[in-house]
């Protein structure tokens, strides 16, 4: 009879969890649309703009000149 009980106890706890679960799930699927808007944005700037190494990298890349010597 204890297991019972027990089992039914562990039964109301997940129940509890299932709505923070859900909860979770909604700001998780918010944040990664949110990523890929974001990504989308950058790739469409990148697109449109000329020099787009310098949209996507905040650091312009190194001439890629062969060492000296």
């Amino acid at each position: 009879m204890e297991y019972f009980n027990l089992k039914y106890i562990a039964l109301q706890q997940d129940h509890s969890r299932t709505r923070l679960s859900q909860l979770n799930n909604q700001v998780l699927r918010l944040a990664m649309l949110a990523w890929k808007l974001f990504v989308a944005v950058l790739l469409a700037a990148a697109n449109a703009s000329s020099n787009w190494p310098y949209v996507v990298y905040t650091v312009p890349p190194k001439s890629r000149r062969p060492a000296q010597g």
